[in-house]
């Protein structure tokens, strides 16, 4: 009986006799299939519905489906589907026709049925790990949502302490200083009930796009409320948050916002090692107070302590 190279007929020996012989084959998995089924032939021989096992052939995984069936002339068979693991969702597979006793031709649908019964778990994989990756994405996309804000895509306020909570352990550890700097616009409310808050809106984002271009990587910068913004710095000194305040300072007076405004803004500084308590609430109002001594000098300044 002629065989190719995927696929080749195995009979079982008559009589009780539990050897299998291959006719005219050399294909690695109709070998090695054969020889996997003669060490488990007695499990062949009791199977009552279909099994499914796996082996390797040359550093190859193959999936076998086993289908023990009686036909009317009381004889029986077994339809063996074998493919690559990396084939299961494709027609790509080997397939052994073997029999008990007598040779006889098997069902495409009987030799199909491994196939398709591995298709199914397969199939069934991928929409639990899209599952998965979906959730992920939706668990991600909450996580920003509630650490965000809408309007200009910076840090809130509750995203925003919690970073500075952070960076309080790394200082008590670490004995590593770090700054805030509180911005706010000056007469921003003028914005608003001139050009509408559309306007004032893009205002605001304009005004983080300057504090993001003004920062660093490492750096914090949150919308603390209204028209007021926050940075935070790490491992950054008082006299080099000063400067880092001055230079955004200086590029919000120069910028053309929308409908040609131009503003100013008044700065407020700290660096926790100049405070006498290690709290992020004590560093804040700190910054504030420096902010309200810029607002009542006259606005467009940086004061610092």
């Amino acid at each position: 009986m002629g065989t190719s190279a995927t696929e080749a007929m195995v009979e079982m020996g008559t009589q009780g006799d539990k050897r299998l012989s291959m006719l005219n084959s050399t294909d690695p998995f109709t070998q090695a299939a054969a020889h996997y089924l003669g060490q488990h032939i007695d499990l062949v021989n009791g199977l009552e519905k279909p099994a499914y096992t796996a082996f390797e052939v040359s550093d190859q995984r193959y999936f076998l489906s086993v289908t023990r069936m009686d036909d009317s002339r009381d004889l029986n068979w077994v339809i063996v589907t074998g493919m690559p693991e990396a084939n299961l969702m494709s027609n790509t597979h080997a397939t052994l026709r073997i029999t008990l006793g007598v040779t006889m031709t098997a069902t495409l649908a009987a030799m199909l049925l491994g196939v398709l019964i591995a298709r199914q778990l397969v199939a069934a994989e991928r929409r639990l790990t899209q599952a998965n990756q979906q959730l992920l994405v939706s668990n991600e996309k909450l996580q920003y949502s509630a650490s965000t804000d809408k309007l200009t895509g910076l840090m809130n306020r509750h995203r925003f302490l919690d970073v500075a909570e952070r960076e309080l352990l790394q200082y008590e550890r670490y004995q590593r200083d770090f700054s805030i700097i509180l911005l706010d616009l000056d007469h921003f409310k003028q914005v608003n009930d001139q050009y509408g808050h559309n306007v004032g809106d893009f205002v605001l984002k304009q005004t983080a796009e300057i504090l993001l271009h003004c920062s660093r990587k490492q750096d914090a910068v949150a919308r603390w409320g209204g028209e007021e913004f926050i940075m935070l710095l790490p491992a950054t000194e008082l006299d080099t948050a000063v400067l880092v305040a001055e230079r955004i300072r200086r590029s919000i007076e120069d910028y053309n916002y929308e409908s040609g405004i131009k503003l100013t803004g008044s700065l407020g500084v700290a660096s926790l090692a100049r405070l006498d308590a290690l709290d992020i609430g004590a560093l804040v109002n700190a910054a504030d107070e420096r902010l309200y001594q810029s607002k009542h000098g006259g606005r467009n300044q940086v004061s610092a302590s």
